[in-house]
């Protein structure tokens, strides 16, 4: 993960979004790489990270991701239950202190990305 970030920051980065691929199935392993994402991008700026919701968990369960890492000041976590799951995202949100960002994948008349 430094390896990676390390390449954008080198670019004039200051603030990445990542996450699916190797994020949510494993909380221990998600913790380390978002640890080693922030000591590599400093204190300046993000991450932003986001989670997919590929991972099926309760809104409990998405609580205790976010804060397993908020000692990492992530500027955002998304995609952490269910697109349509507004009740858990509510109540996500008024658990914890990080941004919490959801929708683009909620659909509407069979429109992606409302």
């Amino acid at each position: 993960m430094k390896d990676a970030v390390k390449v954008y920051v080198d670019q004039g980065f200051t603030a990445l979004k990542f996450g699916w691929g190797v994020f949510g199935a494993d909380p221990r392993m998600d913790v380390k790489l978002v640890e080693a994402a922030r000591e590599e991008l400093g204190r300046s700026q993000g991450p932003a990270r986001g989670h997919g919701w590929f991972v099926e968990r309760t809104p409990k369960e998405a609580i205790q991701v976010v804060r397993s890492i908020e000692p990492f000041t992530p500027f955002l976590v998304e995609e952490l239950l269910h697109p349509e799951d507004y009740d858990g995202y509510r109540r996500v949100s008024e658990a914890v202190d990080t941004r919490i960002a959801c929708g683009e994948r909620k659909r509407r008349s069979g429109v992606s990305g409302i």
